[in-house]
């Protein structure tokens, strides 16, 4: 009954409510401290009350709804391969309800890069979940591609599903940024990717490895000229 009453937006902590240490729930990390009931429920494998919370969240604050798949992402536990499936299923939930959903295979490239093991699998998942997140731009009009490749992402199963969704049109498409086709960014970025992945780019469209030449020597005429 307690729980029927809570605010989603409460500002007090579902710890204290339930007098519970936080290094108990399945689905927590350890960086998971103050939270509102809404994710607590989540933490707590509770999907019935997640879902009430989540519609009173709604009928609240659109605002507040559109931030939880972000904290979800940030507070369940994805390190343990055992609750992957699990924790992403309160994020589906969450993401569908939200009128403007997070950008999350940009997000979770930046912000677990270099990706760990768990993390690939996480973003496997993801992108067979989300699979629409693929042809979505950030604020700068990059790609998921575009952000991997910048990334330096390491060759892997997640990385072939991302760079196989894409057609040969944007496979010739220059990035927003840098203004390089996708086997030169991956070959020029911070942290350049490997070979392999190069030598995949080159083979998924190899007519723009002419075009890629093209901007070099132009490239260069220009700093000639200057």
């Amino acid at each position: 009954q307690l729980f029927l009453d809570l605010d989603p937006l409460s500002l007090e902590r579902g710890s204290k409510l339930f007098g519970e240490s936080q290094n108990g729930g399945d689905l927590m990390d350890n960086r998971t401290s103050e939270i509102t009931p809404i994710v607590y429920a989540a933490l707590k494998k509770q999907m019935p009350m997640f879902k009430f919370l989540l519609r009173k969240l709604i009928a609240r604050s659109s605002i507040a709804c559109d931030g939880l798949c972000e904290e979800l992402m940030g507070r369940l536990n994805f390190t343990n391969s055992n609750y992957i499936n699990n924790s992403l299923d309160f994020v589906e939930v969450a993401f569908s309800s939200t009128k403007n959903p997070p950008l999350l295979i940009h997000q979770m490239i930046k912000k677990n890069s270099p990706l760990s093991k768990h993390a690939h699998s996480v973003l496997t998942l993801l992108l067979s979940r989300f699979p629409e997140e693929l042809s979505r731009r950030d604020e700068n009009g990059r790609l998921p591609l575009h952000i991997a490749l910048h990334y330096g992402m390491e060759w892997s199963p997640a990385l072939v599903m991302i760079m196989i969704a894409y057609s040969g049109s944007l496979h010739n498409e220059l990035d927003p940024i840098t203004q390089l086709y996708p086997f030169m960014l991956a070959a020029s970025g911070p942290t350049p990717c490997d070979v392999r992945t190069i030598n995949f780019l080159l083979r998924k469209n190899p007519a723009y490895v002419e075009n890629g030449l093209g901007i070099s020597q132009e490239g260069k005429k220009r700093k000639r000229d200057d």
